[in-house]
Order: structure tokens, then sequence, then C-alpha cells
């Protein structure tokens, strides 16, 4: 591990342990990381969606060190957890927006380019969800793999490091969770 990881697992353990000046710390090495993976992650499609990458990241920050007993291994899994975080926030704001719409125009988020061939509207984050929903009954590993690609912008390496897999694994899973996704969204933006 470099000096900068061992740094910042170090920096996760005290701010897991309630260290402010350490969550302090922490917030500084990792905000530009985490805004940067919010805003490749998911750009909004419209004017109808008004969830921010900075807002984002705030709130998830809010509910990563609000979890009683969050514990953080290493970057890896801090990252992993975070994107879990973001996720769920997504969908909340996502839900949210249907709510006060009764539902209407419901918030869509363009997802990476290469992630599942979409199309340039974007995905519908409900849809994306129902789909992570369904691919986590089918494969748990791929799903996994989704949502840190998706939510926490992770690369093959990361997510091997974060999952405890080997890079082969993750592109295996990566290219299946890609061309299921591919058809299960395709045919909810044809329903």
């Amino acid at each position: 591990m470099t000096d900068a990881g061992q740094n910042l697992t170090a920096l996760l353990r005290a701010a897991s342990e309630g260290e402010a000046a350490a969550q302090s710390r922490l917030l500084e090495a990792v905000y530009g990381e985490l805004r940067q993976r919010a805003e490749r992650a998911f750009r909004a499609a419209g004017s109808g969606v008004t969830l921010q990458p900075t807002i984002l990241v705030h709130d998830a920050w809010a509910r990563l060190f609000s979890a009683p007993g969050a514990v953080f291994r290493d970057r890896s899994h801090f990252f992993a957890v975070a994107a879990k975080a973001m996720r769920r926030l997504a969908l909340d704001h996502a839900r949210a927006v249907c709510a006060q719409k009764r539902g209407g125009d419901r918030a869509s988020v363009t997802l990476h380019a290469d992630l599942v061939g979409a199309s340039p509207k974007g995905v519908d984050v409900l849809d994306l969800e129902e789909a992570l929903t369904r691919l986590e009954a089918e494969a748990p590993l791929a799903a996994r793999l989704v949502e840190l690609k998706f939510y926490a912008g992770l690369e093959g390496s990361e997510i091997a490091a974060a999952l405890s897999v080997s890079e082969s694994t993750v592109d295996r899973e990566w290219r299946a969770a890609r061309a299921w996704l591919k058809v299960f969204l395709s045919e909810a933006d044809r329903g």
C-alpha cells in the first residue's frame, strides 16, 4: 500500500471512530474524488432533474458518518459504501420527484456512454433501480459491480479490491451485467 493509501486508511479509521478532526481531513482528502465520481456516474438529462453532484456528495457524506458503528477498512471499502449511499439517495430523490408530480415525469440520469449503450436521453433512475433489484436476485455479484461502477465510478481494479475478487472476474461479470442491463433497460424504454 502506498503512503497516501496508508494515510487515507488511517484517516478512515479515525473518522469511523468519531474523531471530528479526522472527518474534516478525510473530507478534504476525498471530496474532489467523490464529486468527480458523482458527476461521472450520472448527469441531469433535462431541466426536470434537480439533484446535483454536490448535493449528492454532501448527503452521502452525512449518511456515511451518521450511521452508528460505520467502519471503513480501506479506500476501496469506503468508496463501495459511498456508492451504496449515493444509489439510495438518487433513488430517494427520484421517488420524491415522482411523488411531487403525482407520477408524472420521472427523474432521468445519463449513464456513462459505455455503461449499457444507453440512449442519449439517459436512463430513468427508477428503471435502473428496478433493473439492479432484479439483477441482484439473479446475479448478486454482477449487481454489486454495476452499483460500484455506476454510483462510485470505480475502475476494474478498484472493484476487484472492494469485492475481493480477481480483475478477470470483474471483467467477466461486467460483460454479462452490461448485456443483461442493455436488454432490460431497452425493454423498459419501450414499455
